[in-house]
Protein backbone atom coordinates (compact mmCIF):
# COMPACT_ATOMS: atom_id res chain seq x y z
CA UNK A 1 0.00 0.00 0.00
CA UNK A 2 2.87 2.37 0.75
CA UNK A 3 4.40 1.75 -2.67
CA UNK A 4 1.21 2.84 -4.42
CA UNK A 5 1.14 6.03 -2.38
CA UNK A 6 4.76 6.83 -3.14
CA UNK A 7 4.46 6.23 -6.87
CA UNK A 8 1.95 9.02 -7.48
CA UNK A 9 4.36 11.46 -5.89
CA UNK A 10 7.08 10.32 -8.29
CA UNK A 11 5.17 10.56 -11.56
CA UNK A 12 3.35 13.88 -11.14
CA UNK A 13 6.49 16.04 -11.66
CA UNK A 14 7.16 14.14 -14.88
CA UNK A 15 3.93 15.41 -16.39
CA UNK A 16 3.39 19.01 -15.23
CA UNK A 17 5.35 22.06 -14.10
CA UNK A 18 3.08 24.00 -11.72
CA UNK A 19 2.33 22.97 -8.14
CA UNK A 20 -1.48 23.04 -8.38
CA UNK A 21 -1.37 21.00 -11.56
CA UNK A 22 1.02 18.63 -9.83
CA UNK A 23 -1.47 18.08 -7.01
CA UNK A 24 -4.19 17.21 -9.50
CA UNK A 25 -1.82 15.03 -11.51
CA UNK A 26 -1.06 13.13 -8.30
CA UNK A 27 -4.59 12.87 -6.88
CA UNK A 28 -6.64 11.85 -9.90
CA UNK A 29 -4.57 8.86 -11.09
CA UNK A 30 -4.09 7.45 -7.59
CA UNK A 31 -7.85 7.62 -6.95
CA UNK A 32 -8.42 5.83 -10.24
CA UNK A 33 -5.77 3.27 -9.28
CA UNK A 34 -7.46 2.67 -5.92
CA UNK A 35 -10.88 2.10 -7.46
CA UNK A 36 -9.49 -0.03 -10.29
CA UNK A 37 -7.41 -2.16 -7.96
CA UNK A 38 -10.39 -2.76 -5.66
CA UNK A 39 -12.46 -3.97 -8.61
CA UNK A 40 -9.59 -6.19 -9.79
CA UNK A 41 -9.04 -7.62 -6.33
CA UNK A 42 -12.75 -8.32 -5.92
CA UNK A 43 -13.26 -10.01 -9.28
CA UNK A 44 -10.05 -12.06 -9.26
CA UNK A 45 -10.04 -12.76 -5.49
CA UNK A 46 -6.68 -11.03 -4.94
CA UNK A 47 -5.43 -9.03 -1.95
CA UNK A 48 -6.11 -5.30 -2.53
CA UNK A 49 -2.69 -3.99 -1.43
CA UNK A 50 -0.57 -5.73 -4.07
CA UNK A 51 -3.25 -5.07 -6.69
CA UNK A 52 -3.03 -1.34 -5.94
CA UNK A 53 0.76 -1.46 -6.19
CA UNK A 54 0.59 -3.17 -9.58
CA UNK A 55 -1.97 -0.71 -10.95
CA UNK A 56 0.00 2.29 -9.62
CA UNK A 57 3.19 0.84 -11.13
CA UNK A 58 1.40 0.56 -14.47
CA UNK A 59 0.35 4.21 -14.25
CA UNK A 60 3.95 5.11 -13.37
CA UNK A 61 5.18 3.25 -16.46
CA UNK A 62 2.67 5.15 -18.60
CA UNK A 63 3.76 8.46 -17.06
CA UNK A 64 7.39 7.73 -17.85
CA UNK A 65 6.54 6.91 -21.45
CA UNK A 66 4.44 10.09 -21.89
CA UNK A 67 6.58 12.49 -19.85
CA UNK A 68 7.40 15.93 -21.14
CA UNK A 69 10.79 16.18 -22.77
CA UNK A 70 13.19 18.83 -21.54
CA UNK A 71 15.32 20.26 -24.35
CA UNK A 72 19.03 19.75 -23.85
Amino acid sequence: MIMGNVLHIRYSPLLVRHFVSMMMAAAVPIAAAAVTSLYISYHFNLPPGPAMTLVASGIFALAISFRRRVPA
